[in-house]
């Protein structure tokens, strides 16, 4: 496995239509395990206490540094994201990501599934460090958003363990996902195909620099098959 930065365009966050979206509910009182698609066996842990997979590296969009036992990413370009992909050893039909994330700035910080064939694309999951998730895609190196909710009560905005567990399901013609904030599960996603995925991804992205953004306990998993999720996902607990 290696981790390389790039830098793209970001587009403007303006909602784009999705072949299907749930959106988030009121919290769930405990926390589901890993696994919600089939994501069932951890293929990589990191606690950042020390220099590791991701890379270091700063130009004229954005820098990558480990400081204090985590991994900032930064972008001060106009418009612009940062992204570093740990690689996968095999490609797999079903992917979680997960990492705790603290923002600033005008733009996003978050978690991302990348594929492993053709034309690079993600579905990814992001927070905007006010009390707000996004989930989109991302495309040629363009953010595309598809849409954004306000997070739990309880989950403080300005720092989440968020995660993406992402599902390629070829026989419905496209990819599911489902995006957590602190376990809570806040949407559900049917999107274009992106699997079988061959990156994990942290992402961050500005709408106006600088946006700065760190990251800490980043966890992986994989899976062979999709699992559809139970009906009640994102229901609403009884009052």
């Amino acid at each position: 496995m290696d981790g390389r930065m790039r830098a793209g365009l970001m587009a403007t966050l303006a909602v784009v239509t999705a072949a299907a979206l749930a959106p988030g509910a009121s919290a769930q009182e405990s926390s589901p395990a890993p696994g919600l698609l089939g994501a069932d066996t951890e293929v990589f842990r990191d606690d950042l206490s020390a220099p590791s997979v991701w890379e270091e590296i700063s130009d004229d969009t954005g820098a990558t540094a480990y400081a204090d036992g985590r991994l900032v990413m930064s972008v001060i370009a106009d418009g612009s994201n940062v992204w570093d992909d740990l690689e996968l050893d095999a490609p797999a039909d079903v992917l979680r990501v997960e990492a705790w994330v603290a923002t600033t700035g005008d733009g996003m910080a978050g978690v991302a599934c990348g594929s492993s064939l053709g034309v690079p694309r993600w579905l990814w999951a992001g927070t905007d460090g006010a009390m707000g998730w996004l989930v989109g895609r991302m495309i040629d190196g363009r953010l595309q958003l598809i849409d954004r909710g306000d997070l739990p009560i309880e989950v403080d905005g300005r720092h989440v363990t968020l995660a993406i567990e992402c599902a390629s399901s070829p026989a419905e013609g496209g990819d599911h996902a489902v995006i957590t904030a602190n376990g809570i599960p806040v949407a559900t996603l049917f999107d274009i195909p992106v699997g079988p995925y061959g990156a994990a991804t942290l992402i961050v992205g500005a709408d106006a620099p600088p946006v700065e953004a760190l990251f800490d306990d980043i966890l992986v998993h994989t899976g062979v098959t999709y699992v559809a999720p139970t009906a009640d996902l994102l229901a609403s607990p009884e009052p």
